[in-house]
Formats: structure tokens, C-alpha cells, sequence
């Protein structure tokens, strides 16, 4: 595992020792950029709890490694970390006291074939792209956005509170899908079997056989599946 760090912030410049930290300004948070990597084999298992923050994952197009990049403002006032068990890697990132703000950790992943995403956080949008394994994501504010490709008889959830959820499904042979938003519309380009319910805000079906099982949930924003 190796790490890099770095500070991005405004003129005027201040180097600090021999860290690899630069602290950048005045009165302002500094923001610093954390680099890992961890060496994994088969279907490896990811597992990212961040309390302020947005997460992105996309396909590394290999195998062998996962590689983590976490942007962090104010990170004296943050808690982060990333651990490897056998091949399950996780990153975890919270205000160490109290609430502050401008405490923030933006989390970037980089995944092989057959990923286990298990994906948390409070304040942040999560993106996926070119997934192709399993997927358990939850934010309480912001919106999903996933494109890629379910692996058959897994069992997945994207759930946000606030925010918009949108699916892009590529090379998935069938998804059995439950979908349901409270102030918001669903709307599909994919054939669909009704199986249960079927109305703006409800809907309950078969993709293609219906192999692997999705559930999608939303508060307050719009579901659309293509």
C-alpha cells in the first residue's frame, strides 16, 4: 500500500516539511489528497462509509487491485481511513468531533471485474460507472447515477432520501426490478413485465428474465431506467 499526499488550495504558497503537504492561504481549510492501493484476487468486496462527502467507483478495466483516491477539506477536523482484510477493502471517513461544516472527504475508487460495492454516505451524491458485479449504495442527500451491468442472481439497492436515481443497464441479462418514489415519477426505456405495481411513482417488474434483483427507493426525486 503506498499513499500521496498533496494540498490544493489559492495562492500564496507554504511548504510544510517533508510530509508532501502544501498548505495554501490563509484562514482557509486546507484540502488534502490521499492516494492507495491494495492488492485483491477474485470478486473482491468493497466497503465505503463516509458521514460528509461525495463516492465515485468506476471500473479499473482489470483485475488484481483496487485503487482509492480521497480528496479531504479540513482534514484535521476528519477521521479517515482504509483497511484490507483478506480481499475486502475499506475506506471510512467521518468529522472526528462534533459537526463542522467544511469537513469533507470526496472518495474516488477504482474496482476490478466482479465487485461487491457496499456504498454509504449522508451528504454526497454516488456515481457508478462501467460497473459489472453487485451493488448496495445508500446516500440520505444526493442522487445515484449507475451504469453498468448487474452480475446474475445478485441482490441490489440504491436508496436516497433526496436525490434523483438513474440506471443505465449494459450487457444485464434480466433484473427484477421494485422501484418506488414518494414526490418524484419513474419512467423506463426498457421493456418491462408488470408483475406487481405499476403507476407513476410505483412500479414492479421483469427486465429480460429477471435473473438479478434491484431495488430502488427515493423520497424526493425522479427513477429512470434505460
Amino acid at each position: 500500500m503506498k499513499a500521496v499526499f498533496g494540498i490544493v488550495l489559492a495562492l500564496p504558497l507554504v511548504i510544510l516539511g517533508c510530509s508532501g503537504s502544501i498548505s495554501i492561504g490563509e484562514g482557509e481549510p486546507e484540502t488534502v489528497v490521499q492516494e492507495d492501493s491494495f492488492q485483491v484476487s477474485g470478486s473482491p468486496r468493497l466497503v465505503v462509509e463516509i458521514g460528509n462527502g461525495d463516492i465515485t467507483v468506476r471500473s479499473s478495466g482489470g483485475a488484481g487491485e483496487v485503487r482509492v483516491t480521497a480528496t479531504i477539506k479540513n482534514p484535521g477536523k476528519m477521521k479517515y481511513q482504509t483497511d484490507q482484510n483478506g480481499d475486502t477493502v475499506s475506506v471510512s471517513a467521518d468529522v472526528s468531533s462534533g459537526f463542522n461544516i467544511n469537513a469533507r472527504a470526496d472518495v474516488e475508487v477504482a474496482v476490478p471485474e466482479k465487485a461487491q460495492l457496499e456504498l454509504e454516505t449522508s451528504n454526497g451524491r454516488i456515481t457508478l460507472s462501467d460497473i459489472d458485479g453487485s451493488v448496495s449504495a445508500k446516500t440520505s442527500n444526493g442522487a445515484i447515477t449507475f451504469a453498468g451491468s448487474l452480475e446474475p442472481e445478485s441482490q441490489n439497492s440504491l436508496r436516497t432520501s433526496n436525490g434523483d436515481v438513474d440506471v443505465t443497464l449494459v450487457n444485464t441479462p434480466g433484473v427484477k426490478l421494485d422501484a418506488e418514489t414518494r414526490n418524484g415519477k419513474i419512467s423506463s426505456e426498457l421493456p418491462i413485465t408488470i408483475t406487481g405495481r405499476s403507476n407513476d411513482d410505483q412500479l414492479t417488474g421483469d427486465i429480460g428474465d429477471g435473473s438479478s434483483s434491484l431495488r430502488i427507493r427515493t423520497r424526493n426525486g425522479a427513477i429512470t431506467i434505460k
